[in-house]
């Protein structure tokens, strides 16, 4: 049996607290570790985005008149604000710590862009949640899941490790890793980040998060639009190619005549002309229609209403039950498409 004995770099002997460092990387507690310092954040993040999906305070945003991009861009702000924060103090402590020979520019970046992707993860997770306290209890658990392959296909090839990173935990594990290995190596800096020796560089890295980010977006998008909710109207799981293609049609068919076409009125009814109405129009309504379908049966509840309400007055819908007058005053304030 031959032994022989491991040395440390110059740099890591001057590294506080290096025996620990060394033994918490080799054994893979240390990226651990900062992976899973999110299980709480995403938890709360997630009973947050549920939590105002519960209590329907998105839906009185919207009848107020906020926008869904602009609901959606107020929220990653929020949180983007509390990663910037945190990534900061992450790259101060570690810097002073386990990294004082990287650089300190690629230390924060990983930081904030795995918390970026977390943000985003969560608002993925939100979307098939509709109570915030079973929300705050499965994410940390769907969290860790996420976190779980890198660790244990640790000796997988580059393919299978670029693959299991579209997971931004198994992502951040492989982040911390490498700049472990090069801080060991005496740091990291701008050259080392796209280094060769490495399976997967660190400029790999960011990238892979920075792409994790854009595909948890998208996925919790369409989610959010499909997936049934109480309030509003689902779209079509492939809304996204029909909805254009309906978008165009009714572009190449639109006509000068459209109010007259499309006013269900009946001829013979006797109604008030406001032709000569002074006061200015704040709504009008032209052929407003909703269709809902149960089955394979389908059902008209507005048909082609055309309505006028103007400044100074006090309009009033009447009608006997299931009329949709409730259908009417929802598509009016958002609450249905």
């Amino acid at each position: 049996m031959v032994w022989k004995r491991a040395t440390l770099s110059p740099a890591l002997k001057n590294s506080p607290g290096n025996l620990f460092f060394s033994v918490g990387v080799s054994g893979g507690t240390f990226p651990l570790n900062m992976v899973l310092a999110y299980l709480y954040p995403v938890s709360q993040f997630t009973k947050s985005l549920v939590m105002e999906k519960e209590l329907r305070v998105r839906e009185a945003m919207m009848i107020m008149g906020l926008g869904h991009g602009s609901f959606y861009i107020s929220w990653f702000l929020t949180y983007g604000a509390e990663v910037t924060v945190s990534s900061l103090l992450s790259m101060i402590i570690t810097k002073m710590t386990y990294y004082p020979n990287s650089d300190p520019g690629i230390i924060f970046f990983l930081h904030f862009f795995y918390g970026l992707s977390c943000v985003c993860l969560s608002f993925l997770i939100s979307t098939v949640f509709s109570k915030s306290r079973a929300a705050a209890l499965v994410s940390p658990l769907l969290f860790f899941v996420l976190a779980v392959p890198m660790f244990v296909i640790s000796n997988a090839t580059a393919t299978v490790k670029g693959l299991v990173s579209l997971l931004s935990p198994s992502a951040m594990s492989i982040g911390m890793t490498v700049l472990a290995n090069h801080e060991m190596a005496g740091g990291m800096g701008a050259k080392e980040m796209t280094s060769k020796a490495d399976d997967i560089n660190m400029f790999g890295v960011l990238c892979i998060l920075v792409f994790d980010c854009v595909l948890y977006i998208m996925i919790a998008l369409y989610l959010d639009a499909v997936f049934p909710s109480e309030w509003g109207t689902r779209k079509h799981p492939l809304f996204f190619i029909l909805d254009p293609i309906a978008w165009i049609h009714t572009k190449m068919n639109k006509t000068d005549d459209t109010y007259e076409i499309l006013d269900s009125r009946d001829p013979k009814g006797v109604y008030e002309d406001d032709s000569s109405n002074p006061n200015p129009i704040v709504v009008r309504l032209k052929g407003l229609k909703k269709v809902f379908t149960r089955g394979e049966e389908t059902f008209t509840s507005v048909n082609n209403l055309c309505l006028t309400m103007r400044e100074n007055e006090i309009t009033v819908l009447l009608g006997h039950n299931g009329a949709g007058k409730t259908t009417t005053m929802n598509m009016m304030t958002g609450m249905l498409d």
